[in-house]
């Protein structure tokens, strides 16, 4: 009995090892869960530089290049303060070196921002370039419950919004 205890805790040992070793290896989830954690945390600082790190340098996607993109984001923060954001149910789908994001965003835009309180729908499609996984379209999906016109459209009329 007694050697039966001491298999069973050497068994229970080597599984939690095995547990421990697992939570350091960083895997392609892991990194594209690194991105939307960055993009989150640069939308409600109102740091474009961090957003767009994330995203590829030859992003062109439903009419909007990368340079147009970050014109928008920096007119979009520079207007607007964020006091909360939170991204939730993510579903991430890696084939080989491409993956899609979905998710939903619910903002909350702090006292004197000109943007609305906002529940919306995501779709990030990302390519794993050098080991570093970069966002290479993105498409706000719903806004509020109601579907959207492109992100452009809608980004252009965020940043039209509010005081220079």
């Amino acid at each position: 009995m007694t050697t039966l205890k001491k298999l069973l805790l050497i068994w229970a040992g080597i599984l939690v090892l095995i547990l421990v070793v697992a939570q350091f290896i960083i895997t392609d989830s892991k990194r594209v869960h690194r991105v939307l954690k960055a993009c989150e945390s640069a939308a409600r600082e109102a740091q474009p530089d961090v957003l767009m790190e994330q995203i590829a340098g030859d992003y062109q996607f439903q009419g909007m290049d990368w340079t147009t993109l970050d014109k928008l984001a920096r007119t979009i923060f520079r207007k607007n303060q964020f006091s909360s954001m939170v991204l939730y149910k993510k579903t991430i789908k890696i084939a080989g070196d491409t993956a899609e994001v979905r998710f939903s965003a619910a903002v909350q835009p702090a006292s004197g921002s000109a943007l609305p309180v906002s529940l919306s729908g995501w779709r990030f499609k990302m390519q794993k370039r050098d080991k570093q996984w970069l966002i290479t379209e993105i498409e706000m999906l719903t806004l509020n419950g109601q579907s959207t016109g492109s992100l452009r459209q809608m980004m252009e009329q965020a940043a039209a919004m509010g005081g220079d």
